[in-house]
């Protein structure tokens, strides 16, 4: 499976910096995924421990965003929290998969956050990127 090897672009920007940062370390646990994936082990422990580390990560990030928006009282935010929760619920049907060839679930699951993470960020965030800025976040 030939994916693109996922890497953080400035049209991502949306000119927050906490967030850009962690947009930036989400591409970049994407990229270790990617090769985890190309490498000579082609997967196993260090793809499982990267997936493991991005879903935490995106635990952590998508706290950050909602405090964020809750704290300025972002219109949006309920369509936010739902895509937020919806990524988790993917993430969780992979899970429950069981898949005659791990690597190819690792691939799916790769291609899912890659896929989820750009389509999010050009969507959503970037929705809230002229709210936050009139608001002094930047």
């Amino acid at each position: 499976m030939n994916i693109t090897r996922p890497a953080w672009q400035l049209e991502f920007s949306v000119h927050v910096r906490e967030l850009d940062e962690q947009h930036k370390r989400f591409f970049s646990l994407l990229a270790g995924l990617h090769d985890a994936l190309a490498g000579e082990h082609r997967g196993g422990v260090a793809a499982a421990d990267t997936i493991s580390a991005l879903r935490e990560y995106a635990i952590l990030h998508f706290s950050t965003e909602e405090k964020l928006m809750a704290k300025h009282h972002y219109p949006d935010f309920d369509e936010q929290k739902k895509e937020h929760d919806a990524f988790f619920d993917t993430l969780s049907e992979f899970g429950k998969m069981r898949s005659d060839e791990e690597r190819t679930l690792e691939h799916r699951i790769l291609e899912f956050m890659r896929g989820w993470l750009i389509t999010h960020i050009l969507n959503v965030d970037k929705k809230y990127m002229s709210f936050f800025n009139s608001n002094g976040v930047f």
